[in-house]
């Protein structure tokens, strides 16, 4: 009678394990892609060198266009994901995921970025699921970023001294991008959740990003204290 009862619970302890499989295999990540930003700040933004906003706060876009990634077993390659934020007066943060993910994607697009991204700011607005396009322009000159309704900015990147290359901040100190090349943006404006703002001729950056659960916590957060806390 014991063995049939044991017999009968095997079933149950299987679907535990095989459970807590899936839940362990979700925690293992990586995303790599194209990456564009545009803030309030002065180009080229002295926040990733740890010094303040231009103009005491900063307010950002940024946008990932996710060429390869998983999740656990969920495939997140072609997804886009957008991220608005203020830093250094009221440090509040939007998520923007992509409309054309599944529910799985879009809770795992979710927790990845709210590891990347929440750390800092006191007041989450929380996710939606948008149409978001991502695009590179004039030969790779610009990147452009539209959320309809919500965010639209596009960031141009000068050429250097040598009057053809761009200009690059290799190794920022206060950035999770290892190779930022310049931007300036012909138009940044957001509305949503009741905040709003509209710039141009501001701070800009490209760069491709690669982040997964295997790099220390700290170099995928380091940059978020980069922007001095202001009463």
């Amino acid at each position: 009678m014991r063995t049939k009862r044991r017999w009968l619970f095997l079933p149950v302890f299987l679907t535990l394990v095989l459970s807590m499989g899936r839940w362990a295999a979700a925690e293992e990540w990586s995303i790599a892609g194209h990456y564009a930003e545009a803030c309030s700040c002065d180009a080229a933004c002295p926040c990733v060198y740890g010094s303040p906003p231009t103009m005491g706060h900063c307010h950002e876009a940024l946008a990932f266009d996710i060429t390869k990634g998983k999740y656990g077993q969920t495939n997140l390659s072609g997804l886009k994901f957008v991220s608005t934020m203020e830093m250094g007066k009221g440090t509040w943060i939007a998520y923007y995921l992509d409309e054309k993910s599944t529910p799985d994607q879009r809770q795992a697009l979710e927790s990845i970025f709210k590891k990347l991204l929440g750390g800092f700011a006191k007041e989450d607005l929380g996710a939606k699921a948008v149409r978001i396009s991502m695009a590179s322009e004039d030969k790779g000159k610009a990147r452009a970023v539209a959320i309809p309704n919500v965010l639209k900015f596009r960031v141009e990147k000068p050429a250097g001294l040598d009057g053809e290359s761009p200009v690059v901040i290799a190794n920022p100190g206060r950035h999770f991008i290892p190779m930022l090349t310049v931007a300036r943006s012909t138009q940044d404006e957001f509305s949503d959740h009741g905040k709003n703002w509209s710039y141009k001729d501001k701070s800009g950056f490209h760069g491709e990003f690669s982040f997964s659960s295997s790099q220390p916590e700290q170099t995928r957060s380091d940059w978020q204290i980069g922007i001095p806390k202001l009463p």
